[in-house]
């Protein structure tokens, strides 16, 4: 099988990456919908964040209900992550560990999903270099 050059396919994977992204993002009217019986601050967008979030697409493992399983991450920051689960394991509220290429495991709960991505939040945050590291080093994208 051909899959054409490196800069092709890395080109096709960012192609693949944006356009998933733009048709699984929610409406801002669905925050609205979030259960009440979750703990914690409610979804917020890039604006009102805490910490920036960072677009990459790296390799991880999550480990959790059901076994452990390889997942691609798409949106990384100090305090959490969001990956593809084609599984459909996970619930919210599940307490997981999610490995980051190397780097890891990372002990997180699940904050939200919407079939097939997954949010979590790590009960540590990264360190902010640990962070750059990943995002230099990691991001399939950068290579």
């Amino acid at each position: 099988m051909k899959l054409g050059t490196e800069d092709g396919f890395h080109s096709a994977i960012r192609q693949f990456t944006d356009e998933t992204r733009a048709q699984d993002e929610p409406p801002a009217s669905k925050a609205a919908e979030r259960p009440s019986s979750l703990p914690g601050p409610e979804p917020r967008d890039q604006l009102t964040r805490s910490e920036e979030r960072h677009s990459l697409t790296t390799l991880g493992k999550v480990y959790g209900v059901g076994g452990s399983r390889e997942v691609t991450i798409f949106d990384l920051s100090e305090k959490g992550c969001c990956f593809r689960d084609d599984a459909n394991r996970l619930a919210l509220g599940d307490h997981i560990a999610v490995k980051i290429g190397p780097i890891g495991p990372i002990q997180a709960n699940v904050r939200w999903r919407k079939h097939p991505h997954v949010g979590v939040q790590f009960v540590n945050p990264l360190y902010p270099s640990v962070l750059d590291h990943i995002r230099a080093s990691h991001d399939l994208r950068r290579r």
